[in-house]
């Protein structure tokens, strides 16, 4: 079972084909509608979807460029785009992918099956969010630790010019600096990784 209800978006000209999703999924997600391309383009933003099942044919602009303007949007990438459609040569399906689908069932479908390529994508799309939790994270605590150290550095560099400490002294302070230098590098690089 999943945590949350995940968002899935419906995009279908077809009211049979839409019913028929709406009733396999209602129970187990959050479902949206959209009859067209350009509705299911209005609805993104406010709606924020995990997972689209998009048809390919559709009057207006149909589902081949909704993906392409989908994809060259989506910075997270963690959108999952699904066609269903009714056309299934190889090179449609080709079409499909190259345009940035992550999967193309074929109409007519079998319900359990696209039921569960739909629980794949929702456990895919979780753990997508956990490990950019995770990133941004560490990220925080890198910046954090970062800001202390050099808090620490600003405070240590008066005393290198200071008479009051002997050679041991000041040899400990310099070490301590230069580990604290490394440590900022490190930090750096994993700041600069995410």
């Amino acid at each position: 079972m999943l945590d949350h209800k995940h968002k899935v978006l419906i995009v279908d000209d077809s009211p049979d084909n839409v019913d028929i999703l709406q009733e396999l999924l209602e129970d187990r997600f959050d479902l949206s509608l959209a009859i067209s391309g350009e509705e299911c383009l209005e609805k993104i933003s406010a709606y924020k979807p995990d997972i689209i099942l998009l048809d390919v044919m559709m009057p207006g602009i149909d589902g081949i460029d909704v993906c392409k303007q989908l994809r060259a949007a989506d910075t997270s990438n963690t959108l999952k785009i699904i066609f269903i459609s009714a056309k299934a040569q190889l090179s449609d399906k080709l079409i499909g992918y190259s345009a940035g689908a992550d999967d193309y069932i074929i109409k007519p479908f079998e319900k359990d099956f696209v039921l569960a390529k739909i629980l794949v994508y929702s456990r895919i799309t979780s753990a997508e969010r956990a490990g950019q939790q995770t990133k941004t994270a560490i990220t925080n605590l890198a910046h954090g630790i970062m800001d202390q150290l050099k808090t620490i550095k600003e405070s240590c560099q008066p005393l290198l010019t200071s008479q009051s400490l002997h050679d041991t002294q000041l040899a400990v302070l310099k070490e301590i600096i230069a580990t604290m230098d490394s440590l900022s590098l490190c930090l750096e690089k994993i700041e600069l990784k995410e």
